[in-house]
């Protein structure tokens, strides 16, 4: 949020933080709330009976909002050779930040994790966000100079599978954020 919103100091962030935490807190209807918690209660009874003693005592910071919205990283853009390259990456919303903020508001937000399929440590990183409960993979393939049809991807598509994550990917031309794309070419063709 901080670099999408030209806010340079963490502390001058949580203005931005706290604004999106109240959207989501008041912008699902409460009939969808209700519904979708009962839903979840009817699971977990089959589950275990000792959660619904525990959230009986809920307070309203920790009020289970249903469905979460996923709040989504964007990773930097990386060089064929795995390279990060942060002077070709126009925006960048780490997943460490995202993590963090999830962290604080797990009642509001799911983690939706961008991992570049070039990292070294690609794969890794999906096991890693994986147990931290993420279900979602962001890509903006322009943005981030990767060619999904790469076979430099196959690692990444086999662990993403084996995991069962989902991709969330952008396909097309896109330019609001086309730093990479210059970029891609000039890397793809020289490299």
């Amino acid at each position: 949020m901080m670099q999408a919103s030209g806010v340079a100091d963490e502390k001058d962030d949580r203005h931005y933080v706290n604004r999106l935490v109240s959207r989501f807190e008041n912008f699902i209807p409460p009939s969808v709330q209700e519904r979708e918690a009962r839903k979840k209660e009817e699971k977990s009874e089959e589950k275990e009976e000792k959660k619904e003693q525990e959230s009986e005592t809920m307070t309203s910071k920790n009020k289970q909002i249903y469905p979460k919205a996923v709040l989504l990283a964007l990773d930097e853009v990386y060089s064929v050779n795995g390279v990060s390259e942060p002077n070709h990456t126009s925006v960048h919303t780490p997943n460490e930040y995202v993590e963090k903020i999830v962290d604080e508001f797990p009642h509001i937000f799911a983690c939706g994790a961008s991992i570049h399929p070039y990292r070294e440590d690609c794969v890794e990183k999906l096991q890693y966000y994986k147990q931290k409960g993420c279900k979602v993979i962001k890509w903006l393939p322009n943005s981030m100079g990767i060619d999904p049809a790469s076979s430099k991807c196959d690692h990444f598509y086999e662990a993403m599978k084996e995991l069962d994550l989902i991709l969330l990917s952008h396909t097309g031309a896109e330019h609001a954020l086309d730093d990479a794309s210059s970029f891609f070419v000039f890397c793809c063709c020289c490299c």
